[in-house]
C-alpha cells in the first residue's frame, strides 16, 4: 500500500507505548483492506464494518494530529511527518464512515464533512498540497449539498479557498441569523464568521494585500479560543476545533508563502512584486498559486536571492519545476541576460 518514499515519512514519527511505525502502517492496511471488503460486498446494506478499525483509526488519527499541531517540543520533520499520517488514516476514516451517514439535520457541519475537513487540512500542512485539494473539493460537495446557512457555507468558503486555489472573495461578512431560542447556535455562528474573516484576511495577506500582520491573525485566534474554552459549550465544539486548526493552519503555511518568503532582487522591487502578484493570481491559461511547494521552497531557500549557486531540479511532472524556473529567471534579469533552453521544438512552442 505504501511506496518506499511514503514508508520514509512514516518511519519518520515516534514509537508510542511501545508502537511503532510498522503498526502504525498496519493500521492504515487493515482500513484500506476493510474499505475494499466493503466495496466488493454484493449487498452493501448488510455489511457489517469492523467497528475495531474506525475506532483504531480515530484514534491514530487523534494522536498525530496532536503531534503534528499542537506539541511544540516535537521537531518540524516529526510534525510534519504526524499530520500526514493523521491526514492519511482521516482520508481512509472518511470513506469508511460515509455509507453508515444517515441522512441528518445537523445545525453544523457533520462527523463525516469535519473529518474530510480536518484530513485537508492535515494534508496542506504537511506539503501535500493535491491530496488536500482532493479532501477539500469533496468537503465543499457535501456541504453545498445540505441545507446549511448562507452564514456558514460563506465561513467555510473562506478557509477553503486558501487552500484549493479558489480567488479571494471581496464580499462583506454577513450578519449572523437573530434566533432568540437559540442563543448558543447564535453565538457559535457568531464566532465561525469571525472565524471566516480571519481567513479572509490571511487570503489577502498571502496575496500581499492586506496591512494586517500574519502575527495579529494569530494572535486573534488565540483570544477566540480562550474565549470559547472559558464559556465552553458542547455545540462551541466545532467553532473550538475550526479555530484551533486554522491557527495552526496559518501559523505552519504563511512560512511558504509566495509573496513574503521569495527574496527580492536589488533593484526593481516594486515591479518585482507585481511579478509575484501576478504568480499568484494565474492567467487565462494557468490557475493562481499561493504557496512555494516543497522542492521551490528548497531552491528559494538554497538558491535565492540568485544568480549565485547552480542547481539542477529533477522533480515529477506537476510538482512545480515551472514556477522554479520563473522564479530563478527574475532573479537573473536583475542582473543580465539569460539562456533558455529546450530539448525539443514542441517545449519551445
Amino acid at each position: 500500500m505504501f511506496d518506499s518514499y511514503l514508508k520514509n515519512i512514516i518511519d519518520k514519527v515516534p514509537t508510542i507505548n511501545e508502537y511503532n511505525s510498522n503498526d502504525f502502517r498496519t493500521i492504515l492496511s487493515e482500513a484500506y483492506l476493510e474499505l475494499v471488503n466493503y466495496r466488493a460486498h454484493s449487498n452493501k446494506t448488510e455489511y457489517v464494518q469492523e467497528v475495531e478499525v474506525i475506532t483504531s483509526l480515530r484514534k491514530l488519527a487523534d494522536t498525530f494530529e496532536y503531534i503534528g499541531l499542537f506539541n511544540s517540543n516535537a521537531e518540524l520533520e516529526i510534525k510534519t511527518a504526524a499530520c500526514f499520517l493523521a491526514a492519511e488514516a482521516l482520508s481512509l476514516l472518511t470513506q469508511l464512515i460515509k455509507p453508515n451517514l444517515q441522512e441528518d439535520k445537523e445545525l453544523f457541519i457533520n462527523n463525516y464533512e469535519i473529518t474530510l475537513f480536518e484530513s485537508g487540512i492535515l494534508y496542506f500542512i504537511a506539503g501535500y498540497d493535491a491530496n488536500s485539494r482532493t479532501m477539500i473539493k469533496t468537503f465543499k460537495q457535501s456541504i453545498n449539498e445540505r441545507d446549511l446557512s448562507d452564514e456558514l457555507k460563506w465561513a467555510f468558503s473562506q478557509i477553503t479557498n486558501i487552500c484549493d486555489g479558489s480567488k479571494r472573495l471581496e464580499d462583506s461578512e454577513p450578519e449572523p441569523p437573530v434566533m432568540d431560542y437559540n442563543l448558543s447556535y447564535q453565538n457559535s455562528v457568531t464566532i465561525l464568521l469571525r472565524i471566516g474573516k480571519i481567513a479572509n484576511h490571511y487570503h489577502a495577506w498571502l496575496g500581499g494585500d492586506s496591512k494586517t500582520p500574519m502575527d495579529e491573525l494569530i494572535n486573534t485566534l488565540d483570544d477566540y479560543i480562550k474565549l470559547i474554552t472559558k464559556h465552553f459549550s458542547p455545540i462551541y465544539a466545532v467553532p473550538l476545533h475550526i479555530c484551533r486548526l486554522l491557527r495552526e493552519f496559518i501559523w505552519s503555511t504563511s512560512q511558504r508563502s509566495i509573496f513574503h518568503s521569495i527574496p527580492r532582487p536589488t533593484n526593481n522591487i516594486g515591479d518585482y512584486e507585481l511579478f509575484l502578484k501576478n504568480i499568484i493570481l494565474g492567467g487565462k491559461d494557468s490557475t493562481g498559486q499561493l504557496f512555494l511547494w516543497p522542492s521551490a521552497q528548497n531552491f528559494v531557500d538554497k538558491c535565492l536571492p540568485g544568480p549565485i549557486p547552480h542547481s539542477i531540479v529533477c522533480t515529477p511532472t506537476g510538482s512545480g519545476k515551472s514556477t522554479i524556473a520563473k522564479l530563478a529567471i527574475s532573479h537573473a534579469l536583475n542582473e543580465g541576460w539569460v539562456l533558455y533552453l529546450a530539448p525539443t521544438n514542441a517545449l519551445v512552442h
